[in-house]
């Protein structure tokens, strides 16, 4: 977990087997970031909202929100629940992957499912218990005969945090069919999201039909609110867009 984004960007494993973990950690913020950067400090990423990531001045004056000492959601007034974005890179890169991780505390270790790290929560996003923390990241050598890719979607390249991020790994048989298929998505729900429902590909070619299907299922399963300053419906258009072109481009 100690691993810098730099250090998984350029190494030869990651890249050849995992190809989009190096892609997502090479997309981080720059490249002075990416010397510091941690693996953990990634997947750990606390989640950001517009009505959030302000200074104190600007909070004072909104009478804060339900995520930093208010008792008002102002993406969803009507409701208690927080709706801030996860947005970190590598998680979804890992998730189409099936990664693993190693939590350490004063209980002792354990290993879950990555997925299993987040909760549906702005708030408490993490199921990491108090005085733990992530130690290790797992990835099956099982699934190294993939090809994957990872891009985002950010109004300034070289800083910002992704308005929409996809992660698609891809795997076909000799007469060019599907046989393995998994998408992941980034800052347009509460935690990175497993795309589901991709099993019906499963034998398929991808034409213009199956590469709808697949830009169709992404945009119903992303929930992006108003948490940054673009809005939610062009959020949704382009992590469907982004799903779609991957999946093209790892097809051919």
């Amino acid at each position: 977990a100690n691993v810098t984004l730099n250090n998984i960007k350029e190494n030869q494993i990651i890249r050849k087997n995992y190809p989009c973990i190096a892609e997502a950690a090479s997309s981080v913020a720059g490249p002075t970031h990416q010397q510091y950067g941690t693996v953990g400090g990634n997947l750990c990423l606390d989640t950001r909202c517009l009505f959030y990531n302000q200074s104190e001045w600007w909070r004072q004056s909104n009478d804060y929100c339900l995520k930093e000492r208010g008792e008002i959601c102002h993406v969803a007034p009507g409701g208690k629940r927080c709706f801030a974005a996860f947005s970190g890179d590598l998680a979804p890169s890992m998730l189409v992957y099936d990664a693993e991780i190693f939590v350490i505390g004063t209980s002792g270790s354990r290993r879950i499912p990555l997925s299993d790290l987040y909760k549906d929560d702005g708030m408490a996003h993490l199921s990491l218990e108090p005085g733990e923390l992530v130690d290790r990241i797992h990835l099956p050598s099982t699934l190294t005969n993939s090809t994957s890719r990872y891009e985002k979607s950010r109004i300034r390249g070289s800083i910002d945090f992704p308005l929409a991020g996809v992660a698609v790994r891809l795997r076909k048989g000799n007469s060019g069919a599907i046989e393995d298929i998994a998408i992941a998505l980034t800052a347009v729900n509460p935690y990175p999201k497993v795309v589901t429902g991709l099993e019906v590909l499963i034998g398929s070619k991808l034409g213009n039909q199956e590469l709808d299907l697949i830009r169709d299922t992404v945009r119903k399963q992303s929930k992006p609110m108003r948490t940054t300053t673009v809005a939610p419906w062009y959020r949704r258009r382009v992590v469907g867009a982004i799903a779609r072109r991957l999946a093209a481009e790892l097809s051919a």
